[in-house]
């Protein structure tokens, strides 16, 4: 094949933007695809619609190829489409710490779990130390230890009786108990010992490590006594700690004063920092109105005038019960205007109490706190 000069405008392949329907690439949607990689991600959609326990998806290749994205980026948008799973936790497991204990939540409640464990590990922090410290925790103590010494010393008795058959003496060291070779009632010097025959020297060693033996065997199983047993009086000091703990938020919650609800009086109603508003209500029939404001939930105090003839009421309310207020007032407009009706006075109650229903409509909650308004009609 013949090879031929080209020309400088043939070097290159001249693209018209004009024909693209996008003005940056960050307009187009994403495609999960990737080049050359068909075979893969036919796996990868057949892995993720198994539907059975037990399999898993392993994705296998050169670092820097894109893999890890990909796959996670299908299974975000597969994960859209199905049901939000359950959060698990694993905590740990104190018997068999090799065996995690995988506990199940509804979505989104593990965080909260895990808030609280903080919390309570945080708690602990202070709460132990305070335990350790309180003389109920030091007498039971005092019982451990004197409960130790005591095995300790029945231990001893045990392995000096078996020590008396062997030719084995035990020897009290600053380092603990050491086993040392006797003949004829004395301790052996390195010296004589050395100096034995064979066939003694061997009878010797074989009871130096026998009892050797005993002593580390009943010195496990006494430190694994203390341990359970301050472990439990541990145990015990915190149940009553935490008991007593609960026992004093309950008393204080009981101490505190109930927080009133309903119709009360203006101190109170005041005294509970959530801005007051009033209204003033010159209608004789207050008792209607308190009925339907109990009815939906909103906190209020009634002060009447008795300065005017006839007395003039103030409705104290909470400023974030205004809307309330509002369907309470709708309630009490339609009850006014059916006793209006039996009266044969519909028209003039009518606008009196729509104009009652339009001023406590424009009250707006919140503006100032303890804020008072008074509406004459």
């Amino acid at each position: 094949m013949a090879i031929s000069k080209l020309k400088s405008d043939e070097l290159y392949k001249k693209c018209d933007p004009h024909k693209f329907e996008f003005t940056t690439t960050a307009e187009l949607e994403e495609r999960l695809s990737a080049l050359g990689q068909d075979r893969a991600l036919s796996a990868v959609e057949l892995g993720i619609n198994i539907k059975s326990k037990g399999y898993n998806l392993f994705c296998l290749g050169p670092e820097g190829t894109g893999k890890t994205s990909l796959v996670k980026r299908i299974l975000v948008k597969e994960a859209k489409e199905r049901p939000t799973p359950q959060d698990w936790v694993y905590v740990y497991n104190f018997e068999e710490p090799h065996k995690p204990i995988a506990i199940s939540f509804a979505a989104g409640d593990a965080p909260e779990f895990a808030k609280d464990i903080d919390k309570l590990i945080e708690e602990f922090s202070s709460s132990i130390p305070a335990v350790l410290d309180s003389d109920e925790y030091k007498a039971a103590l005092s019982i451990i230890r004197e409960k130790y010494k005591q095995k300790k010393e029945e231990y001893i008795r045990l392995l000096q009786k078996k020590a008396k058959g062997k030719s084995v003496s035990l020897l009290h060291m600053p380092v603990g108990l050491v086993v040392a070779p006797v003949k004829n009632g004395e301790v052996l010097s390195p010296e004589a010992f050395d100096e034995l025959p064979e066939d003694e020297k061997k009878s010797l060693i074989d009871d130096l490590n026998m009892m050797q033996e005993e002593i580390e065997n009943r010195t496990v199983t006494l430190i694994i006594s203390a341990v359970k047993l301050t472990a439990r009086e541990l145990k015990a000091g915190m149940d009553k700690y935490l008991s007593e703990k609960k026992s004093k938020a309950m008393e204080k919650a009981r101490a505190a004063p109930e927080k009133p609800s309903g119709k009360q009086t203006v101190r109170q109603l005041i005294g509970q920092n959530q801005g007051v508003s009033n209204i003033e209500i010159t209608n004789s029939n207050i008792k209607g109105f308190e009925r339907i404001a109990r009815k939906y939930g909103v906190d209020f105090a009634v002060k009447k005038d008795r300065s005017v003839s006839p007395p003039k009421y103030f409705v104290f309310f909470k400023a974030r019960d205004a809307d309330a207020l509002t369907a309470a007032f709708k309630e009490y407009t339609a009850y006014e205007l059916k006793r209006a009706a039996k009266a044969q006075n519909r028209p003039s109650v009518l606008a009196h109490l729509q104009a009652l229903k339009a001023k406590v409509q424009a009250i707006t909650p919140g503006k100032s706190r303890n804020q008072n308004r008074g509406i004459t009609i």
